[in-house]
């Protein structure tokens, strides 16, 4: 577990887990997240003006890890979700580790990320 929350804190990661709650019809039985627990990256600048990021200010009302999730910041979402560690599967990791690679990072969501229009961002997060 210290070891993905190591992930999670210096990498922006693209992950599949099955959806806790039971999924609407238009839903699929599993959810596509982009996030990070990356503070230097969310708390930049930039992660507070893109992704109007905000440290967590109330503590949950339940122990995630007696239900085996881990919390992270959905980038797509722009707010705080769980991934159900029982069933996920990881697709891909940006390292942003040291400021150059933060660079890069933003780079890449200005290329790539941000010209996605709000329907590809639900088709993507719904596969």
């Amino acid at each position: 577990m210290a070891d993905l929350r190591d992930l999670f804190a210096t990498h922006v990661v693209e992950v599949i887990a099955k959806r806790r709650m039971s999924p609407q019809p238009w839903q699929g039985l599993t959810r596509r997240f982009i996030c990070t627990n990356s503070y230097p990256l969310l708390n930049s600048i930039e992660g507070k003006v893109v992704f109007h990021f905000r440290a967590p200010s109330n503590v949950p009302r339940y122990n995630a890890a007696a239900y085996n999730l881990l919390t992270v910041f959905d980038l797509y979402m722009q707010d705080y979700r769980c991934i159900n560690l029982d069933d996920y599967r990881i697709l891909g990791a940006i390292p942003v580790r040291t400021e150059e690679e933060i660079a890069m990072f933003w780079q890449y969501f200005n290329s790539v990320m941000s010209k996605q229009s709000a329907t590809e961002k639900l088709k993507k997060m719904n596969t």
